[in-house]
C-alpha cells in the first residue's frame, strides 16, 4: 500500500506497525529524510521552524 500511495502522494508514512523505513517521512522534492519515526518516538530531522525542508526549502504539507 505504501509503494502504491507513493506514487501519487508526496509523504507517505505508515503508522501502527514496527517498520523503521515505512514509519520515516521523506521530501517530496528533494528525497531527504525529514521526520524519522521510532515506536511512539518522532524526531524532526529535515524540517524548518516554518514547516520547509531544511535542505532544498520545499513547503511540507502537515495535517
Amino acid at each position: 500500500a505504501r509503494d502504491i500511495a507513493q506514487k501519487k502522494l508526496k509523504y507517505v508514512y505508515v503508522g501502527n506497525i514496527w517498520d523503521e523505513e515505512a514509519n520515516t517521512t521523506y521530501c517530496g522534492n528533494c528525497k531527504e529524510l525529514l521526520i524519522k519515526r521510532t515506536g511512539y518516538n518522532i524526531v524532526n530531522m529535515g524540517l524548518d521552524k516554518d514547516g520547509k525542508c531544511k535542505f532544498c526549502g520545499e513547503k511540507v504539507a502537515r495535517l
